[in-house]
């Protein structure tokens, strides 16, 4: 058995039930302590992808509950093993950022045991061979989630996300989640009803279920309810409103869960299954299979345009940062989509798999340079920021490293990846999703460039002058804090660098899959390289027209940002003033879309309205009316009882009875003289009585 990918995902747990039972014990070297469980799994992780690469699937398994066909297993091909890698390495810098991050706080070691729980889920998760163990990874990573968005439990208001305490953030989180999870165990649970089997393996080899749901009508309901979950956890439309609250828990709580790892989630899941489905689709025949494509691909790309004109006009940075996540989890959702629709469907899937990497370094490197800045500046709002380049340099250019891949910006890492997808995407021919696409790629560019310059260039705010008023130094952070994301900024530069590389390696690499045994696939996805695909497409224009368009796009979105945040020649705030249709569009923009008041009107205050109507309409009126009739009519019935029965049946027999013996008793009492003559009398007439009945009887008999 290879110890490996047990050690990876299992290690971390350790973490969490030592920090848990002996927490105060270690409280003083826990700094040193927790980020080795991390070690060890990244050290797994790299040493499983060494071996993957170079040999093949990993996959064991040992019984765990027989008579459901459900196994505890373990399957690492180059998806999980890349995945694995990402969250185990990335989860290591960030748990080195928390030591001086998290120093002083009274609650550190709850927040370490929670983050060791977290990683060994996500890494439960990806290593998992089938779903119902994913499952458990899938509801343990929502549950330490959830824990780490309410760390701050007790609602200070220096915590509060706008309007919203930490503990209502971290409840909406959980509910928004587990609807879609839900969802999610449904479509499985249809599936295993006709398969007999939720193992990812068996399903790729053993295709009857598909027959079976679809010649019930329940193959597109089934994949459309498992999508529910991955648009759930991944924060897309329309379950995506959770994620920009959820910034209310600590920095490296942001940067691990709600940008590097737990969000890819989603993501990871489709990956997951694309070969299956693809597969059913091209091979097998069942067109429905293309709807189930087609809608993650408009929601991918729906998605990405709508978070991203959120971040336009986000004024709290981490808010930003959230918003950029879900538009960026987009482009991943918009290249798995296509990737269904298109004939060599590794190419949709290694672009999104690129950017999922590219992304988790870019975005983990943003969210730890910002918890730094909020760091500094106590302050959330980045128009009470400004002119922190001179005094926070390391910080400055690592964040710009990282707004710039953000963007998309050649030759940095956002650049090859999101022009993969986009390219993906052209090929499959669908229009719509492609316009979005492109126009979030000059929006993305605008809100980066927004971003750096409201903290960074200018002059200082007044909040910071206020800061040094008081005494207050601004200074670059520890390096235990700008270690690891200068590391991130370099490894995003180096992933730039070696784009056109490493995405012909994973075009390669994810063609080794569940399905890869198969003659025809393995020749179609392993065969053709990307260059041979765009020709045999005759898509040879796109491979050429589409880097262009997006750099005309960023463009676009760049001058703009330019003008009103870099050099500030013209005032965004004057400018939307003057301008109705800007002011009506910003109005827009900051309400969200409308959706989350919305949500909020129909899900929370019009639930908690109806349960008022049904309290005083349903509850008091009917329930409680009809309550208070039966009892005044009972009472009614039993008065009237009391009166005709009891009052003058009853008790006017009781009387009569009374009155009777009472009768009897003064008569009799006048036969008791007390005289023994008389006595004796009547003793003689007793006796005579007695024995003329006597003799009756005996006449009577004879």
């Amino acid at each position: 058995m290879n110890a490996l990918p047990w050690l990876c995902w299992s290690v971390p747990f350790i973490g969490f039930f030592m920090t848990a039972i002996a927490g105060k014990r270690i409280k003083r070297i826990a700094g040193l302590i927790e980020p080795s469980f991390a070690f060890i799994s990244a050290i797994c992780a790299i040493l499983m992808g060494f071996q993957v690469f170079e040999g093949g699937i990993i996959h064991e398994k040992v019984p765990w509950i027989p008579v459901l066909n459900v196994n505890i297993g373990v399957l690492v091909d180059p998806l999980s093993a890349i995945m694995a890698n990402i969250v185990a390495w990335i989860g290591l810098l960030i748990m080195i950022y928390s030591v001086k991050y998290m120093e002083g706080d009274p609650s550190v070691m709850r927040f370490w045991a929670l983050m060791n729980l977290f990683i060994g889920s996500m890494l439960l998760l990806v290593l998992s061979d089938n779903f119902i163990q994913m499952f458990v990874g899938w509801e343990l990573v929502g549950v330490a989630s959830f824990s780490l968005i309410g760390y701050y439990y007790r609602d200070e208001p220096e915590n509060w996300v706008l309007n919203y305490p930490p503990s209502h953030c971290a409840m909406k989180a959980f509910v928004v989640t587990k609807v879609g999870d839900l969802m999610m165990l449904a479509g499985a649970l249809l599936i295993y009803i006709y398969a007999g089997t939720l193992d990812f393996m068996e399903l790729a080899n053993r295709t009857d279920w598909v027959g079976l749901l679809s010649s019930k009508g329940l193959l597109l309901p089934a994949l459309l309810l498992l999508l529910g979950g991955p648009l759930g956890k991944s924060a897309q439309f329309p379950f995506h409103e959770w994620l920009p609250e959820a910034m209310a828990g600590p920095t490296p709580v942001s940067a691990l869960i709600h940008a590097a790892t737990m969000v890819k989630a989603g993501v990871y899941f489709i990956a997951r299954i694309l070969p299956i489905l693809h597969y059913v689709a091209w091979t097998m025949g069942y067109g429905e299979v293309f709807a189930f494509f087609y809608v993650v691909a408009i929601i991918g790309a729906f998605t990405t345009f709508l978070a991203g004109t959120q971040a336009m006009v986000a004024k709290e940075l981490k808010r930003i940062l959230a918003y950029s996540t879900i538009s960026q989890i987009g482009y991943m959702m918009l290249g798995l989509g296509v990737a269904g629709l298109i004939k060599d469907y590794v190419l949709g899937l290694a672009a999104a798999i690129f950017h999922l990497m590219s992304h988790a370094v870019f975005k983990a490197l943003l969210f730890l340079s910002a918890g730094s800045v909020i760091h500094v500046a106590e302050t959330k709002n980045v128009y009470e920021m400004g002119g922190l380049r001179r005094y926070m340099p390391i910080t400055f250019y690592s964040m710009l490293i990282g707004a710039l891949a953000l963007a998309g910006v050649p030759p940095l890492s956002g650049f090859w990846s999101k022009d993969a997808v986009l390219l993906a995407c052209a090929l499959s021919g669908k229009i719509v999703p492609l316009i979005l696409g492109l126009a979030t790629a000059g929006v993305t560019m605008f809100y980066s460039l927004r971003m750096i310059g409201l903290i960074f260039l200018g002059n200082k705010s007044e909040h910071l002058k206020g800061l040094e008023e008081e005494g207050h130094h601004l200074h670059e952070v520890h390096p235990v804090m700008w270690v690891p994301y200068a590391i991130l900024a370099g490894l995003s530069i180096a992933i730039g660098i070696s784009g056109p590389f490493l995405e012909k390696f994973l075009h390669h690499t994810l063609a080794l899959n569940l399905l890869s045994q198969r003659g025809a696939y393995l020749e179609l996805s392993m065969g053709w390289s990307i260059k041979e695909l765009a020709e045999s497409e005759g898509s040879m224009m796109w491979h050429v027209v589409m880097p262009g368009l997006s750099v005309v796009m960023l463009l676009l979105g760049a001058v703009p940002a330019y003008i009103l945040y870099v050099t500030r020649s013209t005032s965004p705030e004057k400018l939307v003033r003057e301008k109705p249709l800007l002011s009506s569009l910003y109005q827009f923009l900051r309400m969200r879309w409308y959706i989350n008041p919305m949500y909020y009107a129909v899900f929370v205050d019009g639930l908690i309205g109806l349960s008022r109507g049904v309290y005083a309409y349903i509850e008091d009126m009917i329930l409680e009316g009809f309550n208070n009739k039966f009892a005044e009519s009972f009472k009614a019935v039993s008065s009237s009882f009391f009166r005709y029965l009891e009052k003058y049946t009853f008790e006017g027999f009781n009387n009569l009875m009374v009155v009777f013996f009472k009768a009897a008793s003064s008569i009799l009492r006048k036969a008791q003289t007390g005289r023994i003559s008389i006595n004796v009398i009547e003793m003689v007439i007793g006796m005579l009585l007695l024995t003329l009945l006597m003799l009756g009887f005996v006449i009577g008999g004879m």
